[in-house]
């Protein structure tokens, strides 16, 4: 006999049908999200127990796809799934910072997705020592890969007013204060340099705006101290070298500075010989009056305080000594007779 049932009566029955199915589905997505957990968690795992290094650059507007086949290549990911997976619904809004970074192999995704996020890129310390030449600094932060050096000595040789430095020459030789720096691995040679040009302008400009204001008394000042700091190998010299200096180009003697004959030679040595003196060159100082066209070097703030404030002196004449001090005279006889051996 056919069975009928009352409205209420279905509508019971359907309710209960209903929840019987939805908690079979609800058991099942439970369960399939609970799969896809574990396999998140396994693929966000470590590569390997092993402790390797490894050196990355996230290119500028990197995809999140570009950056998940970097890390996959240098394997310091498990998977580029799990990649999408956890930046798409943990870091959601969140860019990843272009730069060079320092990874392991031993790290989990977590680690390697909040280095790339915070910007934690790789940095390491140079130290730009006082005298240095553009040359030779363009040389160290090459060897030490912060930047492109055949990149940074272009723009530091040619472009000073890109940098908002008013060089005569356009060379900011001179103009990159030597100091100890923390760079980040990768930068540019323009960031490198605007750090410098920013560090000298702090050091240097700022502390001394009343007697440098005028970018001519600027450049004179440094290219002074340039020559002081080539010369001078014991501090107390340095004010009495930066006297001579000033008491010959007030008697328009020529300068006869043999740090700017090497310069202008692109030589390091100890000695300069008697033919290197006619060297064609503005730099020469023994061919041709007055400052050389620019500074030969970048001078420290020894260098600079003794071109700011020259000891007060007759001098005229400077020789080396064996323990690298200098005899100082105010003729060319007792010049002479300073000279080592006689």
């Amino acid at each position: 006999m056919l069975r009928r049932y009352s409205a209420s009566q279905r509508f019971r029955r359907s309710v209960v049908d209903t929840l019987e199915l939805s908690e079979g589905y609800l058991l099942m997505a439970a369960v399939m999200l609970a799969a896809t957990f574990i396999l998140l968690l396994l693929g966000a795992s470590p590569p390997t127990e092993t402790h390797k290094s490894v050196v990355i650059t996230i290119p500028k507007r990197a995809s999140r796809q570009a950056i998940a086949t970097i890390l996959r290549g240098r394997e310091l990911i498990r998977s580029r799934t799990a990649f999408n997976i956890i930046t798409h619904v943990g870091y959601e809004g969140r860019g990843f910072v272009p730069g060079t970074y320092t990874m392991c192999t031993d790290m989990s995704l977590f680690r390697v997705l909040d280095k790339v996020i915070s910007g934690d890129v790789a940095q390491t310390s140079i130290t730009i020592p006082e005298g240095f030449t553009l040359a030779q600094i363009a040389e160290r932060l090459g060897h030490k890969e912060i930047t492109d050096s055949s990149t940074f000595l272009q723009l530091a040789e040619n472009n000073a007013k890109e940098f908002g430095v008013n060089s005569p020459t356009g060379s900011l030789e001179g103009y990159l204060f030597p100091e100890t720096y923390t760079f980040g691995l990768g930068l540019s040679a323009r960031q490198v340099i605007q750090t410098m040009v920013d560090t000298f302008d702090s050091r240097v400009v700022k502390p001394n705006r009343s007697k440098l204001s005028d970018p001519d008394e600027l450049h004179k000042m440094v290219t002074i101290a340039s020559l002081v700091e080539r010369e001078a190998r014991v501090g107390q010299d340095r004010p009495l070298i930066a006297s001579v200096i000033t008491n010959r180009l007030r008697t328009n003697m020529r300068l006869q500075i043999d740090a700017t004959v090497l310069y202008a030679m692109k030589l390091h040595k100890s000695r300069v010989l008697y033919r290197d003196l006619d060297t064609e060159s503005a730099y020469n100082t023994y061919r041709n009056c007055g400052l050389p066209p620019g500074p030969i070097a970048n001078p420290g703030l020894a260098s600079i305080e003794a071109a700011l404030n020259p000891a007060t002196t007759d001098y005229l004449y400077y020789v080396a000594q064996p323990d690298g001090s200098h005899k100082f005279a105010r003729t060319f006889q007792e010049h002479i007779a300073n000279r080592p051996g006689r």
